[in-house]
């Protein structure tokens, strides 16, 4: 039930973030958003190496044995059991668009407008991965925040970190799905 309880969570505070993300916009507390204006390929691009990026962290977290010896992760593996496709819709459509929103869209800039932008997006990429609540997720979800902050704030278009984000998590869900 826990998963029901966090997708509807996440469908309330997406307006909200959406709000917050447009709001800031329009008060040039950052940069306009490009995504409409950024080619196709530059995401299938972005989307491509993600994944294998994205793929090569999880194998080197999994290689290293965490997973087995982390119980918040075996924890949150094995006590919510939630049907395939309803995890594909959270962890591919819903969370990538809420995660980009306020960690990358809202949080990066503002730490960027006070402190600048690699200190935005370090302290991007470390929240995010303590967001994760594991420490197997958690290192995976900072590398890879690493990456998504990099990437929105070259491209300023929030729908590249969000594509990227699908892909990273098409590929985790894909290993954990050959489980």
């Amino acid at each position: 039930m826990t998963g029901l309880k966090t997708v509807l969570a996440g469908a309330l505070a997406l307006p909200v973030l959406w709000y917050i993300y447009r709001r800031d916009g329009k008060a040039g507390r950052r940069p306009p958003d490009r995504s409409t204006g950024t080619e196709v390929r530059v995401f299938a691009v972005a989307a491509v190496l993600f994944f294998l990026y994205y793929m090569a962290v999880s194998l080197a977290v999994n290689l290293s044995g965490l997973p087995e010896n982390d119980a918040a992760f075996r924890e949150a593996w094995e006590t919510d059991p939630i049907s395939p496709g309803f995890l594909f819709l959270w962890a591919v459509v819903l969370a990538p668009v809420l995660e980009e929103l306020l960690f990358r869209g809202i949080l990066l800039r503002k730490v960027e407008r006070a402190a600048g932008t690699l200190p935005a997006v370090l302290i991007s990429a470390l929240v995010f991965g303590m967001y994760h609540g594991n420490l197997s997720q958690g290192i995976a979800a900072a590398a890879a925040g690493l990456a998504l902050g990099y990437a929105y704030v070259r491209t300023d278009a929030l729908l590249v970190s969000v594509v990227m984000h699908a892909a990273a998590n098409a590929a985790a869900l894909l290993l954990w799905l050959q489980h």
